[in-house]
């Protein structure tokens, strides 16, 4: 089952919810003071989503996370739900994982979503991207510009 995250959900789970953004954050987001209080703000305002996947409706019982929020690309003005975080406490199942990405698609075409798009260092993500019948392709570049240019 997937839920979408009330802010009350999210404030009772926060050391969990926190715990599984933090093994997940893309790779070119930088860990400073205020990482997890700008994203715990962002999600009880709901500019960010936080879905469970769960056994139950209950959830006290979080198999995986994710983390979501709508982008508009400055030059279309496409819109794409990204996937920002993806994290699994238990095993999960393929099939699980599909009805997650479903819910996801889903919830995407209501918010007027062309695409549903994440970015991943992670090969397990690749593979649920697969398995799911998404495009995978693995380039990402970035460059911090506190590097000597």
């Amino acid at each position: 089952m997937v839920v979408k995250l009330m802010p009350r959900d999210i404030v009772t789970r926060w050391d969990a919810i926190v715990y599984g953004i933090d093994q997940s954050l893309p790779p070119y987001v930088y860990r400073t003071s205020n990482t997890f209080s700008d994203i715990l703000h962002r999600l009880l305002l709901d500019d960010m989503q936080c879905w469970a996947l769960t056994s139950s409706p209950s959830v006290e019982d979080i198999d995986a996370i994710a983390t979501t929020f709508v982008s508009k690309d400055a030059v279309t003005e496409n819109k794409a739900l990204i996937i920002y975080t993806l994290y699994a406490y238990n095993s999960v199942t393929g099939e699980r994982w599909k009805e997650g990405i479903e819910a996801l698609k889903k919830y995407a075409k209501g918010r007027d979503c062309s695409v549903l798009s994440s970015y991943t260092t992670n090969k397990r993500v690749t593979q649920i991207s697969a398995l799911t019948g998404g495009e995978t392709h693995n380039y990402l570049m970035w460059r911090t510009m506190d590097e000597d240019l």
